[in-house]
């Protein structure tokens, strides 16, 4: 619970209940629950509640704390949820263990938990289930006049799992896998055994007492050294071939500013976070959707199925900003345009510069320019983080001065068949070049392209040749170097102009939401706040921090728009209205007057 909130525990009950009775996800829960056995005791409403409820208020996602947070509210509460049993107990621990091992267990579709057996259709239907639950949890979670038209921001962050690898991981891609049990003359095992060699030596080395005389070719003593080329251990038969508790996590090194060497055990979540129109004012970092996934990148193109999955659904798909990690993949690229959204993204190193020409025009950052573009404008580096404001607007006037080179696109966005129009930067008078004679009599000392810049009469494209060219975005060649990538690079704005930097400045909320359900102060969404292994019980762990950090900043939005409606619309009384009114109607003879006496003075004599 957050200190600016005063509420009382039941009063945070009450609102947990009324977003698990809207998301509606009771009944989704209790459909696929075995029906035979003896009657439960506890029902899976209650549990719902309590598990929300214990994070919303402030503790860790553990079932201990939901049962106390249960078993702290008034007794009304308590025999209205079902937490006081027949006898006149309250519910147990064990009880909250099992009905979450019941869920998890109807939900699991890993083959290592309790999806081993399942069929192909059996699996699909409850990945989209587990889907379907943490997406109605979520929405229902969100205040509803949040004026949201469709834009999100995606990216990912790690969430740690209970368990931990025992044995070193060298393999991130193929799995987790032993030095020991590698062959002898893999590639990999020699360069590690060489470092550990090296290092041993270089331990082992040691110089006389600084205070002896040293001659000026001595070498330093030799110690008996314990090298050996068998010194890996040998695999314990005992002992599980991969070393970990939890198979569906994996492992994962430690990036940005905690880059130390150390490494991580768990999954990626891939976040769907709620962000405003470009122009209009911010909302909270809601997060909409989310899923878990390994650490491998591969599985991060998951972010396009769950794109769409928000259009087949009948969502709304706007704008959709994200960083270099999801746009190195121009197949992520391409798939979100598809999927209906706006995308508005970094580009890597690799797709920075040059990387193609289609139709006569050269592609550059992802975008469309004359081939007379000039060679200083055509590999323009952004400043890094933290540059001087000089580096920056440097580099923000050679963005606008490259722009005149850009083939002007006709239409706001590609059509549904992926094709889209542009026109000839000379055709459209931006630029003067000696193909388009029409264009040397335009008005201006700049963007003029020199004979020598001019392709060859051979080597002239269809832009050099007519006036408009169309291009196809999903062109089997336009992921390819064949169109310089332009399928997978394609955004509504330039990169690095004005327009594109205030757009992409919507992709930090996605931190803003991360920082919200990692926060030791709220959720904790971190080990070793989280007791459970498998993506099924770490899902259904995420959809209720998800959901509680969500209905906290909603409560503060809709606190902050009842505040500014207040301040603009104060309430008055009766006499305080009419008071009001009379000053609008001197204020409005005085203006009256003024202007009568203006016109009067303006009046020609006689």
């Amino acid at each position: 619970m957050s200190v600016r909130d005063r509420r009382t525990l039941s009063q945070l009950c009450d609102e947990v209940e009324a977003c698990v009775d809207a998301s509606g996800v009771v009944g989704m829960i209790e459909a696929v629950l075995p029906a035979t056995g003896r009657p439960r005791e506890l029902p899976v409403r209650t549990f719902l509640v309590g598990m929300l409820l214990a994070v919303r208020y402030g503790f860790v996602p553990q079932l201990e704390k939901a049962r106390l947070v249960l078993t702290e509210l008034p007794r009304h509460t308590k025999e209205r949820l079902g937490v006081i049993r027949d006898d006149g107990t309250e519910i147990t621990y064990k009880q909250m263990a099992d009905m979450f091992d019941r869920i998890a267990r109807a939900l699991d579709t890993s083959p290592h938990f309790y999806g081993a057996d399942l069929s192909v259709e059996e699996k699909a239907f409850r990945d989209d289930l587990l889907v379907e639950l943490t997406d109605k949890l979520l929405a229902a979670s969100i205040p509803a006049d949040v004026p949201h038209k469709g834009s999100y921001s995606i990216d990912g962050t790690n969430i740690d799992s209970f368990a931990h690898p025992t044995i070193r991981v060298i393999n991130h891609e193929e799995g987790c896998v032993a030095i020991s049990h590698l062959p002898d003359d893999d590639p990999r095992k020699v360069k590690w055994l060489a470092a550990q060699q090296s290092r041993r030596q270089s331990r082992s080395q040691s110089w006389p007492d600084p205070a002896a005389v040293r001659p000026h070719d001595a070498q330093p003593p030799q110690r008996k050294t314990r090298i050996s080329t068998t010194h890996i251990p040998k695999p314990n038969p005992r002992r599980r071939r991969f070393g970990v508790a939890d198979p569906d996590s994996s492992r994962y090194e430690r990036d940005g500013w905690k880059r130390d060497g150390k490494y991580g055990f768990g999954m990626e979540m891939h976040s769907f976070v709620m962000v405003a129109e470009e122009g209009d004012p911010s909302i909270p970092p809601f997060t909409r959707h989310f899923r878990l996934t390994p650490h491998q990148p591969s599985h991060r193109k998951i972010v396009v199925e769950m794109a769409e999955r928000i259009t087949d659904l009948g969502g709304s798909a706007s704008d959709i900003v994200y960083d270099a990690g999801y746009a190195q993949y121009t197949e992520i690229n391409a798939g979100l345009r598809r999927a209906g959204f706006n995308p508005v993204f970094d580009l890597s190193p690799n797709h920075r510069g040059v990387t193609g020409a289609v139709a006569g025009a050269i592609v550059v950052d992802g975008g469309l320019y004359s081939p007379g573009l000039p060679q200083a404008l055509r590999n323009l580096n952004p400043p890094p983080v933290g540059a001087s404001v000089q580096d920056i607007d440097h580099y923000q006037q050679l963005i606008a001065e490259r722009q005149r080179y850009a083939l002007r696109r006709l239409g706001a966005a590609p059509g549904p068949d992926g094709t889209v129009r542009y026109q000839c930067p000379a055709s459209a008078r931006r630029v003067a070049c000696p193909l388009k004679p029409a264009s040397l009599g335009i008005a201006t000392q700049k963007g003029i392209i020199v004979p020598t810049n001019v392709p060859a009469p051979g080597a002239q494209g269809d832009i050099c040749r007519q006036s408009t060219v169309t291009i196809d975005l999903h062109h089997p060649d336009a992921l390819t170097r064949a169109m310089g990538y332009v399928g997978g690079l394609y955004q509504k704005h330039p990169v690095g102009s004005d327009a594109w930097y205030d757009s992409m400045r919507r992709r930090s909320y996605a931190e803003s939401a991360f920082a919200n359900i990692k926060s030791e102060a709220n959720q904790n969404l971190r080990r070793p706040s989280i007791r459970v292994m498998g993506r099924t019980k770490m899902t259904l762990i995420a959809a209720f921090v998800t959901a509680a950090a969500n209905l906290r900043m909603g409560r503060l939005w809709t606190l902050r728009q009842h505040r500014a409606r207040q301040a603009n619309n104060p309430p008055l009384s009766p006499a305080m209205r009419e008071a009001a009114k009379a000053r609008r109607r001197a204020e409005g003879r005085r203006r009256r007057q003024e202007r009568q006496q203006a016109e009067r003075k303006a009046r020609p004599p006689g």
